[in-house]
């Protein structure tokens, strides 16, 4: 299966994504300064650039076979390239050293793990032009995002990355993650709310105590301040999806504050020195975004698998008047009125309330209103 706006099989760019995630965790670990993560980092780095052999040997057409090792498959590939893999003699000297350090607990030395990494990274560059023919930074499953808010501002950023404009790659791409993961924490719904409108809570997931106008007015210093996160719920969302909490934090710290003033495309963005600073503004901005890709499509790969039934709701008539809307299944709660002689309301779901009366769970789509209706109010 070949993945959409791209010549490559799904399967390569799933390969070619998994050897960047490991020389990722590489990168990681030797910039540690445990002597015991060098081992790791080494280890990581034969894991990436095997892969990737394996990656540009099915693109290829090649079934690689065990004989002759490591170097054995650069000879089993070349058979199908016109020029030569290159790098072969530094690769095949950091799979010694993975060798030594994993079968004879060989301490690998810091200078050599650091040149190591430099060449996997310069290796899958070349080869992804000159074999794979595109850019490393364009081969992404980002066609595969479903969200076109989410897969438009990825594609920018990765167009972004490859014309050297890192700044602007590091804005779009906290435009998709802000989408995927911030919206839903914006208060700035609740800034000039004269009365509690209690159905506004069901859509914000930022602590109700931040979800009133007087929170807002004390704390809210700029735009990018709408953003409250509520920290518990963030993490059990990341556990139960099964997303790394390390790579959302990263992807948060590693780009610049964002927020969405308006509908469609009224973004503010706060312009951090830290973040925007130009040494390692290339390296933070491909860590961002394709972890961000990794992070939208495992969170959009959980909502799949999530089953429900049919969404199916029922068309009620209304009395003529004002119609109580209350904020749950009882007349002593909270309520606000409805339209003034509205004809009819869609409704998902009855049930007998806390005072022994039959209310409708309602939905209205203009103005936005959700709550319950008393079967009193409703045209018999």
């Amino acid at each position: 299966m070949t993945s959409p706006g791209l010549q490559l099989d799904i399967s390569v760019v799933r390969k070619v994504e998994l050897a960047r995630a490991f020389l990722s965790l590489a990168q990681a670990a030797v910039r540690s300064s445990s002597d015991l993560n060098l081992y790791v980092a080494v280890n990581h780095l034969q894991d990436a650039a095997e892969i990737f052999l394996y990656a540009i040997a099915e693109h290829l057409g090649v079934s690689l076979k065990e004989r002759g090792g490591f170097d054995g498959y650069f000879d089993q590939i070349n058979t199908r390239t016109t020029t030569e893999l290159p790098f072969r003699p530094r690769l095949n000297a950091l799979n010694k050293t993975r060798v030594n350090s994993k079968h004879y607990a060989v301490q690998p030395e810091r200078k050599e793990v650091l040149a190591f990494a430099t060449v996997v990274g310069e290796f899958f560059e070349e080869v992804s032009r000159t074999v794979l023919g595109m850019e490393l930074a364009k081969i992404s499953l980002v066609h595969l995002i479903t969200n076109e808010k989410i897969r438009a501002a990825l594609t920018s950023a990765t167009d972004a990355f490859l014309q050297g404009r890192y700044d602007e790659c590091l804005i779009e791409t906290r435009k998709a993650f802000y989408h995927e993961f911030e919206k839903a924490f914006d208060v700035s719904s609740f800034a000039n709310q004269e009365t509690y409108e209690w159905w506004k809570g069901w859509f914000c997931k930022a602590p109700t105590f931040a979800q009133n106008a007087n929170y807002i007015d004390k704390n809210v210093k700029e735009p990018t301040d709408f953003i409250v996160f509520d920290h518990s719920r963030i993490d059990a969302d990341l556990s139960k999806s099964g997303l790394s909490h390390t790579t959302f934090w990263n992807v948060w710290r590693l780009t610049p504050a964002v927020f969405l003033k308006a509908e469609p495309d009224e973004w503010i963005v706060k312009h951090d020195a830290r973040v925007f600073d130009e040494e390692g503004i290339r390296e933070r901005a491909e860590y961002a975004l394709h972890a961000t890709i990794d992070l939208c499509l495992s969170a959009q790969r959980n909502r799949e698998q999530t089953l429900s039934g049919p969404y199916t709701v029922w068309t009620i008539k209304l009395r003529k008047g004002e119609v109580p809307l209350y904020s749950k299944a009882d007349r002593n709660g909270q309520s606000q009125k409805l339209p003034a002689d509205l004809p009819e309301i869609s409704a998902s779901s009855w049930v007998e309330g806390f005072d022994g009366l039959v209310y409708w769970n309602v939905t209205l789509r203009e103005p936005l209103m959700f709550g319950f209706v008393c079967n009193d109010d409703v045209a018999q």
